[in-house]
């Protein structure tokens, strides 16, 4: 067998390994993203918004959830009832707002395809447990998170 004969066989072999190669690559998660599992009992189960625990947390959003309160009418309307002294009022507001800021960030989530989002104190504050975001500002851990 000449050399002319094995160029077949040499360039099946090389298409083979660079396959190989490429699959390899592409099952391993980007180098920046954030990969992590939550074990139960954590700080995290109380702070999940969107998500499933079970399944490894690849590049968490986080969201501020006293922001969105600011801005929700429901929240203004518990506020005002509560300053009226009406409790019932109070909270059947305050339900209603967490329900419809639930369900924005829910959608917001779905329409970006994002598939944890935890709540933003919460979740820094288990950041801060790994030495990567130990001395991080809420600021720095904001633009690496925030959605």
């Amino acid at each position: 067998m000449t050399i002319r004969d094995r160029k077949p066989i040499i360039l099946i072999i090389l298409i083979f390994i660079l396959f190989l190669f490429i699959a390899k690559a592409s099952s391993k998660p980007a180098s920046n993203d954030m990969i992590f599992k939550v074990k139960k009992g954590s700080i995290l189960e109380k702070a999940l918004i969107i998500g499933d625990l079970t399944k490894d947390i690849v590049n968490p959003k986080s969201v501020s959830i006293p922001r969105l309160l600011e801005n929700n009418e429901f929240y203004q309307d518990a506020l005002a009832a509560k300053k009226e002294g009406m409790e019932a009022g109070y909270l059947i507001a305050l339900e209603k707002a967490n329900t419809t800021i639930k369900k924005q960030v829910e959608v917001y989530a779905k329409k970006n395809n994002i598939q944890f989002v935890f709540q933003e104190s919460v979740f820094f504050e288990f950041l801060r447990l790994i030495p990567n975001f130990k001395d991080k500002t809420n600021k720095e851990l904001r633009a690496l998170m925030i959605f």
